[in-house]
């Protein structure tokens, strides 16, 4: 082979291997730049969750907010009923007692006798109307729920002073302790409500309880704290996650999109099975 074939099959040679790095780069480039546009789909795919997951959570919101409105001109108006309710009962009584009085007033001759019989007539006639309104049932009892009057009585208080809907309020005593005045946690979280009294010494101190045993201190402690977390949140659920997590483990939860927990969940269930137990 003569010197000048040799030098061009080297030069060509050069000329490939040069032809095979670029498309080697070539190769390398284009799948640097697959593997970057695949991680931007992931990414967008991941905000459009994200945005679908906040605009959930703020229609969620939303419509809590708006079943909360109702739910407090709801209890205004049965306030009102119950105040009417009681006044009648109120008026009916001294009616009742005008008419004893004049009975037992009048002489006790014939005639007074035909006054008294009309009298007795007439408290015979009111006392139907009495004793249908003694027979009905405040508001917040109801037989199914297995606390005493009184406590479920003060449960509703509670709620009310908070704005908590009452159901929820049942609910959550419900989940906590199966309707139980216990003490979890090896002790920590006591009564109803599962309130750690170390933790809210300064709440307790604002809505005056000193004795988480007594139902009283524990609603009204339970549901205040409970009452903070819906202000400082946009659903009930978040709320409630911060009720059973803390403020801190909740808003780990929600750095990891977690909105919704087994807690959260069964507490809207039972709480929406109180409501139908007590036709609210």
């Amino acid at each position: 082979m003569s010197q000048r074939k040799e030098k061009y099959l080297r030069s060509a040679l050069t000329q490939y291997e040069g032809i095979a790095r670029d498309v080697d780069y070539l190769k390398n480039k284009v799948a640097v730049m697959d593997r970057d546009l695949n991680m931007a789909r992931d990414r967008q795919a991941e905000l459009g969750r994200a945005v679908k997951q906040r605009e959930d959570a703020e229609e969620r919101g939303r419509r809590e907010r708006t079943r909360r409105a109702r739910e407090r001109n709801r209890r205004r108006k049965a306030h009102r009923r119950i105040v009417a309710l009681a006044a009648l009962t109120v008026l009916a009584s001294v009616l009742l007692i005008i008419v004893m009085a004049r009975v037992l007033a009048e002489p006790k001759t014939e005639p007074a006798a035909e006054v008294e019989s009309t009298g007795a007539t007439g408290a015979v006639q009111l006392l139907p109307l009495l004793e249908q309104e003694e027979i009905v049932q405040p508001i917040f009892y109801c037989e199914a729920v297995p606390l005493t009057a009184e406590e479920q009585m003060e449960l509703f208080n509670a709620a009310d002073a908070f704005d908590i809907w009452y159901p929820l309020a049942l609910g959550m005593v419900d989940v906590e302790t199966s309707f139980q005045n216990v003490a979890g946690d090896g002790g920590a979280s006591i009564g109803y409500l599962q309130v750690n009294g170390t933790l809210h010494t300064d709440l307790m101190e604002q809505v005056g309880a000193t004795d988480l045993w007594v139902p009283r201190d524990n609603f009204r402690t339970g549901l205040a704290y409970l009452a903070q977390q819906m202000e400082r949140t946009d659903t009930v659920h978040k709320a409630l996650m911060a009720y059973n997590m803390g403020p801190s483990g909740a808003a780990a939860a929600w750095e990891e999109g977690i909105y919704e927990t087994e807690y959260s969940q069964k507490v809207l269930e039972r709480a929406e099975y109180w409501a139908a137990a007590m036709g609210w």
